[in-house]
């Protein structure tokens, strides 16, 4: 190395600017962190693209910039670490001038420079309490889309570190996770509407042709792979999701038929307590042979009580089939899950509402009766029913595919489960119009029955023998 580029890297490395050793994809990374100073940056970008290079750049930054300043880098797994961030760090580091070069302590995963700064490496899985401490001047969250309990993270850990600390930032990136119900998806969204988000794709690595990403598209197994680990995108894996063949134009605000009443209405109710309890009310249009999802109740935790259960249930179904001239509407069958027989019972006994128990004994056959008929735009579902749209649009089984992954936002999917009680129990098949329905004397034949004949033949009898 001649002596102006010694130079030049010294003098880069004694103000901490190292943005010299990006290439350009990176470079769009840290050109829009800097761009402002909102506490959250998130970075959504496809892999092999090198964020793991810029966000252990602007960790050894802020530790050269801040005397004292802590960083803590944090990842689900301390494989991780040791497979990508620390050989990171130590090529990064690679030519660091020596008096300004931190040291290393391997067993503690730290890096203590010069000025009292230090890096310190989390692996959440090994140690969950790691990232805590008095203070933080950066947190860098590597891979957020495999990381649990983000949100927790975020607000009850980091934050509060983040506290009388001048210019203090918090990084998420990742690749999309497997499924869009994540909080890493959230985080994305807000940083978004705070411009303060960066998406890159495979085509913003400068690293690769054209020629070489198009073979690495041709040898990639899936088209959803493709898409969320190259283009970025939240997309549900097909493998995984329970109902893959979920579309939008399933969600539809309808205006009822005119012969709602004659229509047979329903209601299923998933039953829990760790989980949610979600009860669901629509009704089968018989001309459409389609189920409409109206509304949706959600409750969980010390609200789950018998009487706040039974009340609220009552009170949905009665504003919603009410009718202004004939009162409430029937229901024509309630079907809940076998979980809790007793407190079926209490509802039947104490709030007069009754339920039908169903066992879930042939998961696969229910979720492929609600494949089928999402195929065929059988299901229309109100927007009001958010959580079922959210875990018809984001449910996924868990590896094995014997049941469903649990969810923070949507728990164990609880919504779909009880959608899945719906649609196995319609009645699809007898006509619930009655036979003469729009039909008057004025302006039809409508031809006597024999029971009806002769009882007309009687009367007329009857009269001619009073009149006598």
């Amino acid at each position: 190395m001649n002596l102006a580029k010694r130079r030049f890297r010294d003098d880069a490395w004694r103000r901490g600017i190292l943005d010299w050793k990006l290439h350009d994809g990176q470079k769009k990374i840290d050109d829009k962190f800097r761009e402002n100073n909102s506490k959250l940056f998130v970075a959504n970008c496809s892999r092999r693209i090198g964020k793991t290079f810029w966000d252990v750049g602007v960790s050894i930054e802020t530790a050269i910039k801040k005397k004292n300043a802590r960083i803590k880098y944090v990842a689900a797994f301390l494989s991780d670490l040791e497979e990508y961030a620390i050989p990171a760090f130590r090529k990064t580091l690679a030519d660091c001038p020596d008096h300004l070069r931190p040291k290393e302590l391997t067993t503690k995963k730290k890096w203590i420079f010069g000025n009292g700064s230090e890096v310190k490496l989390v692996g959440l899985d090994r140690n969950p309490n790691g990232m805590r401490g008095n203070y933080a001047d950066l947190i860098v969250f590597a891979e957020a889309g495999l990381i649990r309990r983000l949100g927790y993270l975020y607000s009850d850990v980091s934050l509060p570190m983040t506290m009388y600390r001048d210019d203090a930032r918090i990084i998420m990136d990742s690749t999309p996770p497997e499924t869009p119900d994540h909080e890493f998806k959230d985080f994305k969204e807000r940083a978004e509407a705070s411009d303060s988000y960066v998406h890159l794709t495979i085509y913003d690595n400068p690293l690769l042709t054209p020629e070489q990403i198009e073979d690495w598209h041709r040898e990639c197994l899936s088209g959803t792979t493709w898409r969320r680990e190259y283009l970025a995108e939240f997309v549900v894996d097909q493998e995984r999701a329970i109902v893959p063949e979920w579309r939008e134009s399933s969600i539809q605000d309808l205006e009822r038929p005119k012969m709602f009443n004659y229509l047979r209405r329903y209601a299923s109710m998933d039953l829990g307590v760790v989980d949610q309890t979600v009860a669901h009310w629509g009704y089968y249009d018989f001309e459409n042979a389609r189920f409409v999802f109206e509304d949706e109740v959600m409750m969980r935790g010390p609200q789950m009580t018998t009487d706040y259960l039974g009340d609220t249930l009552k009170a949905t179904e009665a504003k919603l089939w009410t009718d202004p001239i004939n009162g409430p509407l029937p229901v024509y069958r309630r079907t809940a899950d076998n979980n809790n027989l007793l407190l079926l019972q209490d509802l039947a006994t104490r709030h007069d509402i009754h339920w039908q128990p169903t066992d879930k004994e042939f998961l696969h056959q229910m979720v492929n009766k609600v494949r089928i008929w999402m195929k065929n735009g059988r299901i229309i579902i109100s927007p009001k029913c958010k959580l079922l749209i959210g875990c018809m649009r984001n449910g996924i089984w868990d590896e094995p595919r014997k049941k469903f992954h649990r969810s923070k936002t949507y728990g164990h999917y609880d919504a779909l489960a009880s959608a899945m009680y719906m649609i196995r129990n319609v009645d699809e098949h007898d006509n619930p119009f009655p036979k003469n329905i729009g039909i008057t004397s004025f302006d039809h034949h409508v031809p006597m029955s024999a029971e009806t004949t002769k009882t007309h033949k009687e009367l007329k009898k009857l009269i001619r023998r009073v009149n006598r």
